[in-house]
């Protein structure tokens, strides 16, 4: 199914480890021993809790499943009611999203609230990294255009103020990105 590209379903990947509710602790690590190989090429911090009919019912973290009982249930283990987004969650919603919470990562759902994918927040600094440099190069290419129409050389004032623009945009993000890892290495 496709999603338009600035939204969850858009941005979400598709490889994630999710696991019934039912099941148990000692099951879930069986599974993740048999399975290592393929799992391995996942990006995982979390595995994902579901009920019987897909719906996200919880978020496991990988620690918390290592240390728990053999014999427990996943639904005694898991974060019950767990953060979501939709999948037609905005990019701005997600950056407003990850700027309040800071999760490597979060499930995405869709209207019934079935999971269908995950969010990474890498990957929401990614895109507006990738629309800043695209916004810097299209007032770098306007800006001597629009020049010449004025009649003015194009070429006296696009390099300063090109230059200041991309350094605040540029500078901007980074330390939108700091913001957002600084809590994660401080533990």
């Amino acid at each position: 199914m496709s999603y338009p590209e600035n939204t969850a379903g858009g941005l979400m990947i598709t490889e994630y480890l999710s696991f019934p509710e039912v099941m148990l602790v000692k099951e879930v690590l069986d599974d993740l021993r048999e399975h290592g190989e393929t799992y391995s090429d996942f990006d995982l911090q979390y595995a994902y809790v579901v009920s019987e009919t897909g719906h996200l019912r919880g978020v496991l973290r990988l620690c918390d499943l290592l240390m728990a009982p053999r014999n427990r249930g996943l639904s005694e283990t898991m974060i019950k009611t767990p953060l979501h987004v939709n999948i037609n969650a905005s990019l701005r919603d997600l950056k407003d999203f990850f700027r309040q919470y800071t999760f490597l990562g979060v499930p995405v759902t869709d209207d019934e609230g079935k999971l269908v994918g995950v969010i990474l927040s890498s990957l929401v600094v990614g895109v507006s990294l990738a629309a800043n440099t695209l916004l810097a190069v299209s007032f770098g290419g306007l800006v001597p255009l629009i020049l010449r129409g004025m009649r003015t050389d194009p070429a006296l004032a696009p390099g300063p103020l090109l230059t200041t623009v991309t350094d605040m945009c540029g500078f901007f993000f980074v330390l939108s990105f700091a913001s957002l890892m600084l809590p994660r290495l401080a533990g």
